[in-house]
């Protein structure tokens, strides 16, 4: 059954009015970045994001345009916007991404500044979580991309190959450019767009293909 329409009418449009109030995105011409609240119990893909990616708060504006355009290709999603007040946004996060098949990364040059981002990539790494990353700037992840640190050099080779998987490549370009007036190229954003969710079809494809074998596909 579809989980939004289990939830009353009333409560429903309460949670919605309360998560779209507390989260402003800055406007992105061109894409749609209305704020909604969880639509199923286990969303498809977790989103890993850093809230002020490529200027003050653009963060936010990106994820809700990715949530939203995985919301308009049929797949669900989950980010830390929808976690409701008074709830803990890592019992939440880190409590679904087991059920989930794809952990989306949204890279950027303040994404790997962000302890919480970094733990994020790992707990899927550690749990061979199939990751994709999309980059919202060019980043160089490659070498001690973390620092000097023998934790952090550490860190980063435990976390380097999933970032060498991007969509769309990075020798095709990046996912998006981001321009000081904060302009799009809209046919680059949604044919990344569509490039991301046939990537999310054919993970998915395959892990329910492996619950089914292992016998444990919910």
């Amino acid at each position: 059954p579809d989980y939004a329409s289990l939830i009353p009418p009333a409560a429903r449009e309460a949670a919605e009015r309360s998560t779209s109030e507390s989260v402003h995105c800055p406007p992105l011409p061109g894409l749609c970045t209305d704020v909604f609240a969880q639509t199923t119990p286990f969303p498809t893909v977790m989103l890993s994001y850093q809230s002020n990616s490529t200027g003050v708060g653009l963060g936010k504006s990106f994820v809700w345009a990715v949530a939203n355009g995985l919301e308009q290709r049929g797949i669900s999603s989950f980010n830390g916007y929808m976690v409701k007040g008074g709830q803990d946004w890592q019992h939440e996060w880190f409590g679904l991404m087991p059920e989930s098949s794809v952990v989306v990364l949204m890279v950027s040059k303040t994404y790997f500044a962000s302890a919480a981002c970094v733990e994020e990539l790992k707990a899927a790494v550690r749990q061979r979580k199939p990751v994709v990353p999309i980059y919202l700037e060019e980043v160089d992840v490659s070498g001690r991309f973390l620092g000097d640190d023998p934790k952090a050099v550490k860190t980063a080779n435990f976390i380097r190959g999933p970032l060498q998987a991007a969509v769309p490549p990075l020798d095709t370009g990046l996912f998006q450019t981001a321009s000081p007036e904060q302009t799009v190229d809209l046919e680059r954003w949604e044919a990344s767009m569509d490039a991301l969710a046939r990537r999310v079809r054919e993970i998915e494809s395959g892990y329910i293909a492996a619950s089914r074998s292992r016998g444990t596909l919910r």
